[in-house]
């Protein structure tokens, strides 16, 4: 039997349009199970039934090339209201992964939440308890908000991480861009870990 193929599409964020919601807001973030750097999360808000012929293009962002996701993320924010933000290494380690990425998601949404229309949040993935919204599983694979906002994330994170790879040359960042790869996890073995690399996550039993 053949497998049907996922496109994303706007069927979900219709639904909220319908019900006089403007601002749907989709959102995901990239860098949750890095064992270096930060975590990002991008918002992403289209007008209401917009049309345009590159919206076939997109996809989840671990889905496309990176001259793809370039050429999409130049598309989507000249086309949208749209947000990035990061939490950084230290409240990582210090809080651990779940309230950073409970955090990030706030940041997103003080830039975009609107004052005086409804909105509703379609989230990548499962409840992370920021309100007035809908937790999607394989959110980044239906959504065309949603798969908007893993792109912005994607390139804006990677673009930080190939940025500090010359300063960090032994572990490459500018291709893992944190990831545990097995040339990553050799690395760590051979050079031990620099202070990018996230120390609540025990990576030793990685090694």
């Amino acid at each position: 039997m053949a497998t049907v193929k996922i496109i994303p599409s706007f069927k979900i964020e219709q639904y909220y349009w319908s019900k006089n919601i403007s601002s749907v807001i989709g959102m995901d973030e990239v860098g949750r199970g890095a064992f270096a750097g930060p975590i990002t999360a991008a918002g992403v808000i289209f007008k209401p039934r917009f049309k345009h012929e590159k919206l076939s293009k997109i996809r989840d962002s671990k889905k496309l090339s990176a001259k793809n996701r370039e050429e999409l993320s130049i598309f989507i924010k000249e086309n949208s209201m749209w947000a990035i933000e990061s939490v950084e290494l230290d409240f990582i380690n210090k809080n651990g992964i779940g309230l950073a990425n409970q955090l990030v998601f706030r940041k997103v949404l003080s830039k975009l939440l609107p004052r005086n229309e409804k909105y509703f949040i379609l989230v990548d993935g499962f409840d992370m308890g920021i309100g007035n919204h809908k937790g999607i599983l394989k959110g980044d694979s239906i959504s065309l908000s949603i798969a908007s906002a893993s792109i912005l994330a994607k390139v804006h994170r990677d673009k930080f991480m190939h940025e500090l790879a010359s300063s960090y040359p032994n572990y490459g960042f500018d291709t893992n861009v944190g990831y545990g790869t097995l040339a990553h996890r050799q690395a760590i073995a051979k050079y031990g870990f620099c202070d990018l690399h996230r120390t609540s996550f025990n990576l030793v039993k990685f090694l």
